[in-house]
């Protein structure tokens, strides 16, 4: 069964299009080095993406809730000449790798990467981030990173098979 998620109305948020993830099985079955979410929330609350304080209590709070281990100080900058990139960056290292984002004033968009080479919950990762920022929207894609002991293309339509009941 394929694993998806769709955030609705009692969220507040515009129905998006499915997300899929990889369980914790399928990514350990798959031998990948690591993980990587990128997570695009669109709309956000300006008060909160131009709040350095906010925003290092969110990456406090993300790293909490899936279970990473932040190491060191969160880095949080302000920059931008251009009005169109013109906001807060954000870098958390975490033992298994990093955290980090851009926050986008002129859009009032959160640009959020997650990697890690431990697994962790992309869909509790996204919907955290997005309900922290009072998103209007948001869009999502997780991949898996370096060399495979099994293809994850194999693993999912093995998986797909199994649910079509095509499997032998």
């Amino acid at each position: 069964m394929d694993v998806t998620f769709r955030f609705v109305s009692f969220f507040s948020f515009t129905p998006m299009p499915y997300i899929s993830v990889p369980t914790e099985q399928e990514y350990l079955a798959s031998g990948a080095w690591g993980m990587l979410t990128s997570i695009d929330i669109h709309g956000c609350n300006p008060a909160t993406i131009r709040n350095a304080e906010a925003i290092k209590k969110f990456t406090a709070q993300v790293c909490d809730h899936i279970d990473m281990k932040r190491f060191g100080e969160t880095q949080v900058v302000e920059f931008g000449d251009d009005p169109r990139v013109h906001g807060y960056s954000m870098v958390q290292l975490i033992e298994t790798s990093l955290v980090s984002a851009h926050f986008a004033e002129d859009t009032n968009s959160v640009y959020l990467d997650v990697f890690s080479c431990k697994y962790y919950d992309a869909t509790k990762a996204a919907a955290f981030a997005a309900r922290f920022f009072e998103g209007r929207d948001f869009n999502a894609v997780t991949l898996l990173r370096g060399k495979f002991e099994q293809s994850p293309r194999s693993i999912i339509k093995r998986k797909q098979q199994k649910v079509s009941g095509m499997a032998k």
